[in-house]
């Protein structure tokens, strides 16, 4: 559960959260998920759409009942500090920009109860966020198994976590489906990389079949009145993209537009395979896209109300209505058989308050 607007400066935001069994609280702020558990007197955390996990010690914590947390933002230094009673239980050392929403999380299985919020300090909320920040914070690849580069998060500023061999810091590409090049998010070319290892004389294992569906995707749902604009690098049979909407993939580089449904996971099966794609309906395709060959290519996605409609260099091409059980997730799409992808310079913008209004946390009628 995601406050709307990302918040930039030097602040503190406090809350009380519950503690009993099945009942454990949890908030999820930098695009880092923290988890308060008395049972073990401890927080978990766990970088959204990562596998990391790090332990730090909390005895504070009212076992039973309700304790007081606290995150203070310094966006100066890049991190914040957890805070349980008043008594310091680490630092994080996340960018500011790194996923810059506060929220709260549950595990499935529990009853979770939050109360007090509140915000105080030097806070902002900028115009518009860079959505490529160093460590891939509030994207996720998990969907189909597929992941990011491990971070980690209590040293060295979230650089990537480093390899332990010379060995593991060569092969250290191939643990990993997608990745920040420069500043540009790139599709991980496993093929190729097995093939200059094969040359090498390394002994190569080569999947039976490849995967056709890797889909990464920003956690935060695109709300009403938002934009996301970025720009994709075009080369016919080497480079394109799919941008997806919910589970919905568009295909604008062929004559029609199409659609892919982005399947299940494996040992999931509801009679739709891996390689399914339609021409899309009169009522989603509005006009062909006029792609520069060879070159980047500018789109957008922008939210009206349940619509989000699709842009490829000044044209809108595409609408579709938001599936309710997603909310209008956006990402990527690739099939590691057909075509690699680059992204680069991911904005995402909303109509949003210069300030948080002073009654955003009241309770209000339905």
């Amino acid at each position: 559960l995601l406050l709307k607007y990302p918040l930039l400066g030097d602040y503190e935001i406090e809350f009380e959260c519950s503690d009993d069994l099945y009942a454990e609280g949890g908030a999820t702020y930098g695009g880092v998920d923290l988890d308060f558990r008395g049972y073990l007197s401890d927080v978990g955390i766990y970088a959204i759409g990562n596998s990391a996990q790090r332990i730090l010690a909390n005895k504070h914590i009212k076992k039973g009942e309700f304790s007081h947390y606290k995150i203070r933002r310094k966006g100066s230094v890049g991190s914040f500090t957890l805070y349980c009673e008043n008594n310091e239980i680490g630092t994080l050392r996340v960018g500011e920009q790194e996923f810059p929403f506060f929220g709260m999380q549950s595990l499935r299985n529990r009853k979770t109860l939050t109360r007090n919020l509140r915000i105080s300090g030097d806070v902002s909320i900028p115009k518009s966020i860079a959505l490529l920040t160093p460590a891939l914070l509030g994207w996720s690849a998990a969907f189909k198994s597929r992941s990011l580069p491990s971070v980690e998060l209590l040293e060295n500023s979230l650089e990537l976590a480093a390899p332990t061999s010379a060995a593991e810091e060569e092969r250290a590409d191939l643990t990993y489906d997608w990745q920040l090049v420069g500043s540009q998010l790139e599709s991980v070319d496993h093929a190729s990389l097995m093939a200059v290892d094969k040359a090498k004389g390394l002994k190569v294992v080569v999947p039976k079949f490849p995967p056709r569906e890797e889909w990464i995707y920003y956690i935060r749902p695109l709300c009403d009145g938002e934009q996301v604009d970025f720009e994709f690098y075009q080369e016919k049979g080497k480079f394109s993209v799919h941008p997806t909407i919910d589970r919905i993939a568009v295909w604008f580089d062929e004559p029609k537009l199409r659609q892919h449904w982005i399947t299940s996971d494996a040992g999931t099966w509801l009679g739709v395979n891996s390689t399914n794609r339609v021409i899309a309906p009169p009522e989603n395709a509005m006009a062909s896209a006029q792609l520069k060959e060879a070159a980047w290519n500018a789109c957008s996605l922008r939210r009206e109300g349940d619509n989000i409609l699709l842009t490829v260099n000044g044209t809108d091409i595409y609408q579709q209505t938001v599936d309710s059980s997603l909310g209008g997730r956006f990402g990527f799409f690739h099939d590691s058989t057909q075509f690699q992808v680059k992204v680069r310079n991911v904005m995402l913008r909303g109509d949003w308050p210069a300030a948080l209004p002073a009654d955003i946390f009241e309770k209000r009628a339905k």
